[in-house]
């Protein structure tokens, strides 16, 4: 079970890894988002855990926190939030229109 949970996750952590390490994948996040998601083939699900940052449902999924982290901070989550919404999943922002 675990294995399928990680191979869920697969496209979702290579976006965030390219967001982490790529400053022009973090652009298009800002300014191209819908054509992003695109290319990574991510589900509506996973796109919106992603806006709204449910970073309990991301883990949950399998996206590794050493991932998370890194991406939350950039997104201007306070850390102890972060810690709250490992432990308890549910947007930690509203998603953008």
């Amino acid at each position: 079970m675990k294995l399928l949970i990680s191979m869920q996750a697969y496209n979702v952590q290579k976006l965030i890894f390219h967001m982490n390490t790529r400053p022009a994948v973090y652009e298009r996040y800002g300014s191209d988002r819908d054509a992003l998601f695109a290319d990574y083939k991510l589900s509506a699900a996973e796109q919106d855990y992603i806006e709204t940052m449910n970073v309990g449902a991301l883990y949950e999924m399998g996206v590794q926190p050493q991932l998370l982290a890194p991406f939350a901070g950039r997104e201007n989550i306070a850390w102890l939030d972060y810690i709250k919404g490992m432990e308890n999943p549910g947007p930690l922002r509203e998603k953008e229109d």
